[in-house]
C-alpha cells in the first residue's frame, strides 16, 4: 500500500491580513466652539488603542472650509479604540469651521464622518511649544477695550454699518469695542498702535477670503 503524503498548503500572500474597517458612528456635541477648550467626543470603531500617528482633522475656515487641518498633539484628551476626545482647535495652523470631521488611525487609514459639525464661533489661540493658549486682550484704551479708526477710503455708509455691527458685537461679548469718529491715513497693517478699519483687495487677501483680522501678541 502506498503511503499517503501530507498535503502542503500555502498563502498566496503570507503578508495579507484582513483589516477591520475604520468607522465614525457619531460625535457629540453637534454644535461647538473652537479655540475655547471645548471637547468633541467622537465614537466609532478601530481608532486604535493609542493615537500613535493618528489624528483628527477639521475643516479650515481660513480657506472657506476647502481643506482639512489636524489638531495639535496636545489637543487630544483621550484616545481609545472606540472613542476619541479632542479639543476643537483655532490657531495659526487653522481655524475649525462648520463641516465634516476626519479621523486617521495609527495604520494611516482615514475615514470622514457623514455628519456635519457646526462651529458657532472661534477664538484665536497662540501656539507655543505645541500647546495652544488663549490670549487675553490688553486694556489699550483705558476703558477695557480697543478703539478702531477707519481709513480715509471707507465711505460714511460703510463706517456706520460697521459701527452698528460693532455695537452688537460689544453687547454680545462685553468687550468694549469703539469706532472713533477720527479717521486715519494709515493704509497698511503695521505694529503702530493704530487699529485700522479698511477695505481689502486681491493684493492683500488670500484667495476665497473676504476679510480678516490681524492681531499682535
Amino acid at each position: 500500500m502506498e503511503k499517503a503524503q501530507p498535503r502542503k498548503t500555502s498563502l498566496v500572500n503570507p503578508q495579507a491580513r484582513t483589516q477591520a474597517a475604520l468607522v465614525i458612528t457619531n460625535f457629540t456635541p453637534d454644535s461647538i466652539t473652537a479655540g475655547t477648550g471645548a471637547i468633541l467626543t467622537i465614537t466609532g470603531s478601530n481608532f486604535g488603542a493609542a493615537r500613535g500617528q493618528g489624528m483628527v482633522e477639521f475643516k479650515d475656515a481660513n480657506d472657506g472650509a476647502a481643506s482639512f487641518f489636524s489638531a495639535l498633539p496636545t489637543d487630544y484628551v483621550s484616545w481609545s479604540d472606540k472613542e476619541i476626545q479632542v479639543k476643537v482647535p483655532s490657531n495659526a495652523n487653522g481655524v475649525a469651521a462648520t463641516g465634516e470631521v476626519r479621523v486617521t488611525n495609527n495604520d494611516l487609514v482615514t475615514v470622514t464622518g457623514n455628519k456635519t459639525l457646526f462651529v458657532k464661533y472661534a477664538i484665536s489661540s497662540v501656539i507655543k511649544d505645541d500647546v495652544a493658549y488663549t490670549p487675553y486682550h490688553v486694556n489699550k484704551d483705558g476703558n477695557g477695550g480697543y478703539i478702531f479708526r477707519a481709513d480715509n477710503s471707507v465711505n460714511a455708509e460703510a463706517a456706520q454699518s460697521f459701527a452698528r455691527a460693532l455695537q452688537t458685537w460689544t453687547c454680545q461679548t462685553a468687550m468694549n469695542w469703539q469706532l472713533d469718529a477720527q479717521r486715519t491715513s494709515t493704509t497698511v497693517t503695521a505694529e503702530d498702535d493704530v487699529n485700522v478699519l479698511r477695505f481689502g483687495s486681491d493684493d492683500n487677501l488670500p484667495i476665497n477670503i473676504l476679510g480678516r483680522t490681524t492681531s499682535r501678541y
